[in-house]
């Protein structure tokens, strides 16, 4: 069994060491106590640790007592906080209180005694902001589908619906209505077919506007991990480009019908893209600053990559794998889509739409950009002949436990035998 003589530490301050005659420490709480009128108990309010103030009365021995005294003065009169040794503490980081004094007696000769005082040394930190692009996104979002129904009230003026005929409009609307039904199903079925809604179109334009936004507003958009998501994205935005690929229509009146209807639709499915994109959460991962390329924590989970909600966590309850953290190829191929595709949106589009779509366009690319910064690059590598996961694992990372890891993302069916050939792994 340790005893107490077993703790004890040489002891030292900036690496200059001295013996121990006595030592103290302050400990405790810091409190506030409130005390109230008509009321005999007060109320103390807790307002943290106290700060620890070690006390040591020490002594150098020796024939060279005064060398060792000139080198402990030297530390204690050096700039900025410094670690101290403490005999039962261990490794403190403190800073010097007042002065500390040094006695030297006649009748101790080759000793010198000191008395110092220490207080701990915190770290001096200011407040960090951070731009919070999810929100940037959704308000994005809310922005564009308000300008989308001002311009689609502004380009509906402009047309003269008895000229047009449902026939003229026939292909637009079935472009449309593929595409809502596809995305917006509740509002899809308000109508019987593409048929229906080039009646509904035609005739009620201003309505089934008014429908499809309420149907946009009713939706509910939760986070269910980034993989799905960016599918969801890329679907949102497949439909975006199919409903405008209708030939022009026959008629000014059809034309500017088809023109309004069909920027309002691809609005209507940027908001829910952006809606999706905006509860994508940006994945807080643990400092791996000092972890080096062989590390099994510096890079999630295959699992973790791919949508799980798992969470890893160490003996101190850290984070070890973060949540759904996303590949970064993914998620700036979701990026780039989202760029080009609003980019051709706002080339024939009014002024205020056209800002509405560049701030969302900015948005979008400014959140997947902080969603890719927290990912797992995949690199492809070429294996010259077959070779087992494990061994992989441990040749590219020193981590044979990412075996798994390599062999569910190229889908091994024998982890003992990884074909040679293209096989995609995470860069570290």
């Amino acid at each position: 069994m340790a005893t107490w003589r077993d703790r004890l530490q040489p002891a030292s301050f900036r690496g200059v060491p001295f013996d121990v005659d006595a030592d103290s420490i302050g400990v405790g709480r810091r409190t506030q106590t409130h005390e109230y009128v008509n009321r005999d108990e007060p109320y103390v309010e807790d307002l943290g640790r106290a700060t620890r103030e070690p006390g040591l009365t020490g002594f150098l021995v020796g024939d060279d007592c005064f060398e060792q005294a000139d080198k402990l003065i030297e530390a204690f009169e050096a700039e900025g906080p410094g670690e101290l040794v403490h005999p039962w503490l261990g490794r403190m980081k403190v800073s010097i209180v007042g002065k500390a004094t040094f006695k030297r007696d006649r009748r101790e000769g080759g000793v010198i005694r000191f008395d110092a005082s220490y207080v701990e040394a915190g770290e001096l930190k200011f407040p960090a902001t951070t731009v919070n692009t999810s929100q940037q996104v959704g308000t994005a979002a809310d922005s564009l589908a308000t300008a989308s129904k001002s311009n689609f009230a502004t380009l509906l003026d402009k047309v003269n619906a008895a000229r047009v005929s449902v026939a003229a409009y026939s292909q637009t609307a079935s472009k449309l209505y593929t595409a809502v039904s596809n995305q917006f199903e509740p509002f899809a079925s308000l109508f019987t077919d593409a048929a229906d809604f080039a009646s509904q179109v035609v005739n009620a334009p201003s309505y089934v506007v008014d429908e499809l936004f309420s149907t946009l507003d009713a939706m509910t958009y939760s986070f269910s991990g980034t993989g799905s998501a960016l599918s969801a994205i890329t679907s949102v935005f497949s439909s975006l480009r199919d409903s405008g690929s209708a030939s022009t229509a026959q008629g000014t009146d059809a034309a500017g019908l088809q023109s309004a209807t069909v920027q309002v639709v691809q609005d209507a499915l940027l908001v829910s893209a952006m809606r999706t994109i905006a509860a994508v959460t940006v994945p807080v991962v643990s400092d791996t600053s000092q972890s080096g390329p062989t590390d099994p924590v510096s890079v999630p989970a295959v699992g973790s990559q791919t949508g799980t909600s798992d969470v890893e966590y160490d003996e101190a309850g850290d984070v070890i794998v973060p949540i759904d953290t996303p590949v970064v190829d993914d998620v700036l191929a979701a990026r780039d889509d989202a760029n080009e595709t609003i980019w051709d949106m706002g080339l024939d589009a009014s002024y205020d739409r056209f800002q509405a779509l560049t701030t969302a366009r900015q948005a979008i690319v400014r959140h997947l950009n902080e969603i890719a910064r927290s990912g797992v690059r995949i690199v492809t590598i070429e294996p010259v002949e077959p070779i087992a996961a494990l061994v992989l694992a441990y040749q590219r990372y020193g981590d044979a436990t990412r075996a798994d890891e390599v062999v569910t993302r190229n889908r091994v069916s024998n982890p003992g035998f990884v074909p040679a050939g293209e096989i995609r792994v995470a860069e570290r």
